[in-house]
Formats: structure tokens, sequence, C-alpha cells
């Protein structure tokens, strides 16, 4: 699969960084810094298309403002993107009535499009190949624990998020007391740190960080439960 990344800022480069290092080794990877210097309202869009981005298959882009996420049909079709990446970590950079402008501008080109709110709940449903393909390996965290008695001695990142948290948080888990690990989960959530927006989204009442860390602290539960249940404990 050929993928083009597109970053703004430190948000999208470690994104793209975590991609990079543990992608599968036939993935063709390709990274594209854009400018920061995009105006909210754009007349010309070609004047903010990259002159050196390639063709590929799936595009994912890590916008850092709306002006830059109003540029995703116009990337899709200099790319030739078949199928299109654009996570919601912050609504600012992707409002709503931009996101439905956007999907209604690449329906019209038979783009498919995925926009996960936040990036770490992408899951493999989509039901375009692309996206699917690439959320089995980043997206919504899915772990495997191995327990003796009450201790966590190895932890298996079978799908991390995007931003490389999962594997994080999974390193530092082996050796605690399962009555501990789902707390320590949260505290080396924010350790990491996310950066989802910390600001309260009108569509969640919450903060996209808090729905992040909340995803996180649900992974480890549901984990040490399977494990539980593998070696005749009771599940919390």
């Amino acid at each position: 699969m050929r993928i083009l990344i597109l970053t703004q800022g430190w948000y999208g480069e470690r994104i793209a960084q975590h991609i990079l290092k543990n992608k599968p080794e036939d993935w063709e990877v390709e990274v594209i810094k854009m400018t920061t210097s995009i105006p909210p309202v754009i007349d010309e869009p070609e004047d903010y298309i990259p002159g050196d981005i390639g063709d590929c298959q799936l595009l994912i882009v890590l916008s850092e403002s709306p002006g830059t996420s109003s540029l995703i049909p116009d990337l899709a079709k200099a790319s030739g993107a078949h199928s299109i990446i654009a996570p919601i970590d912050n609504s600012k950079w992707l409002p709503i009535g931009l996101k439905n402008s956007i999907l209604e501008s690449l329906s019209e080109d038979n783009i498919r499009a995925a926009f996960p709110k936040t990036f770490c709940t992408l899951d493999a449903n989509t039901g375009d190949c692309l996206i699917d393909e690439f959320a089995m390996r980043f997206g919504k965290p899915y772990i495997d624990v191995s327990l003796e008695g009450d201790k966590i001695m190895e932890v298996k990142v079978i799908r991390g998020s995007p931003c490389g948290c999962t594997h994080f948080v999974a390193q530092k888990l082996s050796g605690l007391g399962i009555d501990e690990a789902e707390l320590r989960a949260g505290l080396l959530f924010h350790n990491y740190p996310c950066l989802a927006s910390m600001e309260n989204d009108q569509e969640y009442g919450d903060s996209l960080l808090h729905v992040s860390g909340y995803a996180m602290k649900d992974v480890v539960k549901k984990a040490l439960n399977r494990a539980k249940q593998l070696l005749g404990l009771r599940s919390a």
C-alpha cells in the first residue's frame, strides 16, 4: 500500500514518525511537511499544494488549521488518492461543517474518507479496504496481557494508537499488579503526553484529551479481563 502523510507541525510529525517506525515492510510511506502559513479562506488552492506531492493510494492529512483541512479535496486530486484519513484531534482544525463539506466534495469524486475523532478511535470497519488495512495496524488500541498470579508479566500491542501512546504505556505496565494497572495506564497516558485538544468539545461534552484517556484505561481494563478469564480469575 502506498501512503502519503501530510503534516503541518509537531502533532502530525510525531504521528508520522511512529507510523514510519512501526509500519509493515510492504507499506510505502512518504511524509511531506506543509507550510504553517495557510489562510483560513483560500482563493487559489493550487498555491498551497506541495510541489513534490506524489501519487498514493491512501492519503493521511494531519492538518493543524482549518485552511489546510479545506484543501483536502484538492490534495486528494493532486495525489490521486483513492481513500483519505483526516483525524480530528482538535475540532478547531476541522469543524463539523467543514468536514461535511469535504465529504460531499470527495463523494462526488468517489473518494472514500474517514474522519476519526480522535485518531485513536479509528477501527477497521469502515468498509474501505485501504482505510481498514491501515486501521488494522494503527487506530483503536488493542493489547494482550500475560499474567502470572496477580502481576502483569508481558504486554503485547496488537494495534496501537497512531501517535505511539499505546506502545509507551504498554512498555511500562510489565511487573505491575493487576489492581494498579488501569490507574497507572491513565497516568502514563498523560505523561506521554496526548496531543488531542484540552478544550471542551461540543459534540462529546468533554475534551478530546479526556476521550482518549478514557479509551486508554478501557483498553487496559478489557485486556486484563481477558487475561483473568484465561486464568479462571474473576474479572472486574
